[in-house]
């Protein structure tokens, strides 16, 4: 017999808003649309902003069930260590998993540092033979073509999150996927629809009058210069949420 619940869980969203002041000036002399750039790039830094959120919250090993994660010790760490073995770190965590991983995610750091290692080169060997060793390599280095994800036969594909963010301490640029790699379960479709499909994390967020969740406006600013300008407003309103502790995994500190 089962006895199907439901349960109602408030959640705060992260109210996230950037504006672009567009002067009049430069809009009527630039050959570009000067507003639509403006536009655009409110938009990247709130998609960056939220990908850094949820990044924070899939590296954060409280927030996994024990089972789940792993912290390398020194000499098992992918760049060098005497006892790595990455491939066998990723079967122990996709074993551990309470559901089937679909998805692997690292920086391109990690990336590179994965793909070089002589295990992971052996096991593409046993499956690709001689002549398909480097093929995955060419995949993670093509930045031109803006593709940096590949698939190993035997694993689920892995995904090169290659996004950075300026550390304002030491002014270098860090990943925002730090030296971690995040294994997660995503439903088809990215939904749930059925009540039985279990997934690491979703975002819940604000749908705002479009629906869509991201929300634009703009406004005249005459205060401002010798001919004013126009205010660009993007918005949007959410939060992650892991929603299944036991599905998936994560296992830290691959560079040491």
């Amino acid at each position: 017999e089962v006895d199907p619940k439901s349960a109602l869980v408030e959640f705060k969203v992260v109210d996230r808003f950037v504006g672009s002041f567009v002067n009049a000036i430069v809009e009527g002399q630039s050959i570009y649309n000067a507003r639509q750039r403006a536009m655009r790039r409110c938009q990247w830094a709130i998609s960056l902003d939220r990908e850094i959120d949820v990044w924070d919250l899939l590296q954060t090993a409280a927030n996994w069930a024990a089972n789940n994660t792993v912290t390398l010790a020194a000499g098992f760490q992918w760049n060098g260590g005497a006892s790595s073995d990455p491939i066998d770190d990723l079967h122990k965590r996709i074993e551990a998993s309470a559901q089937l991983v679909t998805d692997i995610w690292f920086s391109q750091m990690v990336g590179n540092t994965f793909l070089k290692h002589p295990l992971v080169r052996d096991h593409k060997r046993q499956m690709l033979g001689d002549r398909g060793v480097d093929a995955p390599v060419g995949d993670v280095n093509m930045a031109a073509q803006k593709q940096i994800d590949f698939v190993i036969p035997g694993l689920p594909p892995f995904h090169v999150a290659a996004a950075k963010v300026k550390n304002e301490t030491t002014a270098a640029l860090d990943y925002i996927l730090g030296d971690n790699v995040a294994l997660v379960t995503v439903p088809p479709g990215g939904v749930p629809i059925d009540g039985e499909e279990i997934a690491t994390s979703y975002s819940f967020r604000r749908r705002g009058a479009v629906g869509v969740g991201y929300e634009t406006r703009e406004y005249q600013v005459e205060n401002r210069g010798p001919k004013g300008g126009m205010m660009v407003v993007v918005s949007e309103a959410s939060i992650a949420q892991i929603t299944g502790n036991n599905v998936g995994g994560l296992i830290r500190d691959v560079i040491q």
